[in-house]
């Protein structure tokens, strides 16, 4: 009986930690085990109903009558309560699906950015993101951190960061949110409103003329689009 209930109680503690620990287990199957960010998210979600499921199955061996009931029964028992335990890491409008198309068309001006970085810009072959981001911006931070997982975990499309503020604000933004592996750029604050506006962030995906295929404003990079960015070359 004491062991039953201690499994009883380690398995209902991980319900909790689970959640509590929920950005660093996503990061841990996105990057170490390549699972994707849509089927991590829910496999870390089932994951909690999978603890109460044990959880309740120790419980109820504890008496002759309940000791019957079969796994599936106590799983179905735990589901909505152990979904509940999960939004401890709430599911935010946007987290997942594509977002609408935008209605207006946002072409950048590749010339003058590359201008502005003394030439030093320039796009490669393929597909590419560029980023506007201010070094103080909460919304920005979460982008970072969100493309820079994505490049640890493989992603091909290079990222490039352009920033209206010093290098050295820059940098520090940038080490402190994943960003060590993306170009950046300083330029001026011209140049950055000409090209990403007053909203911000806003993340551009660019073919190889500078074409811009999508962009998104704020922090509202799905993971379905996570997902698509990774499988792209």
């Amino acid at each position: 009986m004491a062991i039953r209930l201690i499994i009883a109680v380690l398995s209902l503690s991980m319900c909790f930690v689970i959640p509590l620990f929920f950005n660093d287990l996503l990061e841990f199957f996105v990057t170490k085990l390549g699972s994707g960010w849509v089927f991590s998210t829910l496999f870390i979600r089932l994951l909690v109903v999978i603890m109460l499921t044990i959880c309740l199955r120790e419980i109820f061996s504890l008496w002759k009558k309940s000791r019957k009931i079969k796994v599936w029964i106590i799983f179905l028992i735990a589901l909505l309560p152990g979904i509940g335990i999960s939004m401890l890491h709430p599911v935010y409008v946007g987290d997942y699906g594509t977002p609408a198309a935008n209605t207006e068309e946002i072409e950048l001006d590749i010339t003058e950015l590359s201008q502005a970085t003394g030439n030093e810009f320039e796009l490669g072959e393929g597909n590419h993101i560029i980023a506007f981001f201010t070094s103080t911006c909460p919304h920005c931070k979460a982008t970072s951190n969100k493309l820079g997982i994505n490049v640890e975990a493989g992603q091909k499309v290079p990222v490039t960061v352009f920033f209206p503020s010093l290098r050295e604000d820059a940098d520090r933004f940038l080490n402190e949110n994943r960003g060590t592996k993306f170009d950046s750029y300083c330029i001026s604050d011209q140049v950055f409103t000409n090209n990403a506006g007053n909203s911000f962030p806003i993340t551009f995906l660019v073919d190889k003329d500078g074409k811009t295929l999508n962009y998104w404003r704020g922090d509202v990079i799905s993971y379905n689009v996570l997902d698509d960015l990774l499988d792209m070359e």
